[in-house]
């Protein structure tokens, strides 16, 4: 084979130096069909010699590109698989409180509370999903439907400690944290395959439970406490981009961006109460997130 494959170099050499370079690619592409890492040696071989050559080894990758062979397996069908995803999300959280000449609070404190009682947190982390997959048309215009689960139950939380404006150093300490528990995903995908890839847009449905978890205490006198947690089903249009690689027979990889917005959640709360004295059910806290998701899965 070495010896054929030189004997083609030669000949297409002497081509170039007779200025037929159309025979002289066509014997370099001939080179490249049997050994496509071929290459001339630039210590023994003109420049001009090497241009060619080069010319040629471009044509043929895109010749050779252009002749991909069709996917190995249609893309029409049932699929099952696994889905390995990364999720980042972001609550905006509030605790806020009245003020009431009856109530525990002074006019300050309450806007203290309200001022400090905002803040961001960021449930995020890795997720393990199982995909199941149906797709009703063939290629090239690919239009499927995909369920998900995913049990990550992503969850962060702040802390934030103030002093009352009229009455330090008597502080209040808030404490908020969100929880994400299982999403589902009802998804659908239309998409375009070609040579063995397929990109695809997603959009479809979300569901999960939003949680808050919301506490108040304070070292003003004998300090008063406040705790409160809520749980709401939220839903939400998901949005997408995708895609998805055969890799071989019925196997496929694939790489998506998924980003769902569950909106606002909350209510008001229980009022304040002093461990040794009155409740104040006119100081009332009303506690309330939202959250917005965001994650990148690698299919399988």
């Amino acid at each position: 084979m070495t010896a054929v494959l030189r004997a083609r170099e030669l000949l297409g050499r002497c081509y170039v130096k007779t200025g037929q370079t159309d025979m002289a690619r066509t014997e370099f592409k001939a080179i490249l069909d049997q050994d496509p890492g071929y290459r001339l040696d630039p210590d023994r071989v003109p420049p001009d010699q090497i241009r060619e050559f080069e010319i040629a080894q471009k044509e043929w990758k895109h010749d050779h590109a252009k002749a991909l062979p069709p996917p190995t397996r249609p893309w029409k069908g049932l699929f099952v698989g696994g889905n390995l995803a990364y999720d980042w999300g972001s609550s905006d959280v509030k605790t806020s409180t009245v003020f009431d000449p009856a109530g525990y609070f002074a006019q300050s404190s309450a806007a203290s509370i309200d001022t400090f009682g905002v803040g961001t947190v960021s449930p995020a982390g890795v997720g393990e999903e199982s995909p199941w997959a149906t797709t009703i048309n063939e290629a090239p215009v690919v239009l499927g439907a995909v369920v998900t689960f995913n049990a990550a139950g992503h969850e962060d939380s702040r802390s934030v400690t103030q002093f009352y404006p009229d009455f330090r150093p008597a502080t209040y300490t808030i404490e908020q944290k969100t929880e994400m528990g299982t999403l589902l995903l009802v998804l659908a995908r239309l998409g375009y395959a070609r040579g063995g890839y397929l990109g695809y847009g997603i959009v479809g449905v979300g569901q999960t439970s939003v949680k808050l978890d919301d506490s108040f205490h304070d070292t003003f006198n004998t300090g008063a406490t406040q705790a409160g947690s809520k749980e709401e089903s939220k839903t939400s249009l998901a949005l997408g981009l995708g895609i998805e690689r055969i890799v071989r027979g019925a196997w496929s990889v694939s790489l998506e961006y998924q980003h769902l917005d569950f909106g606002y959640g909350g209510g008001p709360g229980q009022g304040s109460r002093l461990p040794t004295g009155p409740r104040f059910p006119t100081s009332v806290f009303t506690q309330t997130t939202t959250l917005e998701l965001s994650s990148v899965h690698l299919q399988a």
